[in-house]
């Protein structure tokens, strides 16, 4: 499956996730859309988690993965603003955002 693929069944994911108000770790994460381990969803230039976190600045929408979290609880460190940011991906009514096109996801 192509990185784009997997950015898009990441955002389905998060989506669910953030309708549940959960923050769910980054293994729980990688391991829902098949990846082993917490390194899989790759935070480098081209990782999954960057496809997303990229789409949402683009397009000017709440930063969805925001809601993903250390194994211990604790918010990535570039959320300075963690609860709040949070808050606004629970706040945010998803269901009027289309999923993205996988071509959407490339870098």
């Amino acid at each position: 499956m192509k990185a784009t693929e997997r950015a898009q069944q990441f955002w389905q994911y998060l989506i669910e996730q953030a309708a549940q108000r959960r923050t769910p770790s980054y293994t729980e994460a990688a391991e829902a859309i098949g990846y082993r381990g917490p390194r899989a969803l790759g935070a480098g230039q081209y990782g999954v988690i960057t496809r997303v976190y990229e789409y949402c600045k683009r397009n000017q929408l709440p930063i969805l993965t925001a809601i993903v979290v250390y194994s211990d609880g604790r918010p990535n460190e570039q959320y300075e603003n963690w609860p709040a940011e949070r808050d606004e991906v629970f706040a945010y009514d998803w269901s009027k955002v289309p999923v993205p096109p996988e071509t959407e996801f490339a870098l």
